[in-house]
């Protein structure tokens, strides 16, 4: 890739991978946000500069949590959601076929955390721990819905999200209860039709800020995170599969 970077968005439309936006820096307390578009095609292993995501606000300094991004495509499209702390700031789509950009309605919700995002049924599902939001393309509009079940315990962050059969999984996290952080196993199914969470799957490894994806029914989890007392993270490696209930 030719801009190194983490926390961006990556997408695929027409059989090619778009990294957008991120991060540069090793010391999260001095990192610069970055604008870039860039497109993969396997079938060459090349990669091509596209325009730029135009973000006008500026984050206020430089330390990580005040700007997130989160994004995926929908109907040859890509939508990125940006959290600012100082405000709202609108969503942004990116068409690969005109490689243009316009914008939508801001997400408007942020809590300092990382957003978590996967596309289902030509809807944007987006989870920050706090909120549990929905975008709808076709009406331009946010709606907020119910929490996982584990949120009952306290805030969960770092849950990462997976799409099957227009349900969306829940995977893991961690819980802030009391000042106090405690990973999860957890793995919960949301069917939009009746708007309810349900139990599935447990991980075998508690663990935040992982990777799913679903593929032929089976849940693939790689990578996270194990979070210590001290809110540091240890990286974990795993690959984890189930079969989806």
């Amino acid at each position: 890739m030719p801009t190194p970077r983490g926390y961006l968005v990556v997408a695929t439309v027409s059989n090619k991978i778009y990294a957008i936006g991120g991060i540069t820096g090793g010391d999260l307390n001095n990192i610069t946000y970055l604008k870039a578009t860039e497109e993969y095609d396997p079938a060459s292993d090349t990669w091509t500069e596209k325009a730029p995501i135009p973000i006008t606000a500026i984050p206020f300094n430089s330390v990580l949590g005040n700007f997130f991004l989160t994004g995926a495509a929908i109907n040859g499209k890509i939508y990125v959601a940006v959290g600012y702390s100082e405000g709202d700031i609108p969503i942004y789509i990116y068409d690969p076929a005109t490689d243009t950009w316009t914008t939508g309605k801001s997400i408007s919700k942020f809590n300092n955390e990382p957003y978590f995002s996967v596309a289902s049924s030509s809807h944007f599902y987006v989870l920050n721990g706090d909120h549990f939001l929905q975008y709808s393309p076709s009406d331009d509009e946010w709606r907020e819905l119910p929490l996982p079940l584990t949120s009952i315990l306290g805030s969960v962050y770092g849950t990462c999200l997976a799409s099957n059969n227009d349900n969306i999984y829940s995977i893991g996290g961690y819980i802030n209860a009391a000042g106090a952080a405690i990973n999860s196993d957890d793995v919960e199914m949301y069917n939009p039709a009746n708007s309810k969470w349900s139990e599935d799957s447990s991980l075998n490894t508690e663990s935040n800020s992982a990777a799913a994806v679903v593929f032929k029914d089976n849940l693939y989890v790689a990578g996270g995170a194990s979070i210590q007392s001290n809110f540091t993270n240890i990286p974990i490696q795993r690959l984890e599969v189930f079969p989806l209930k």
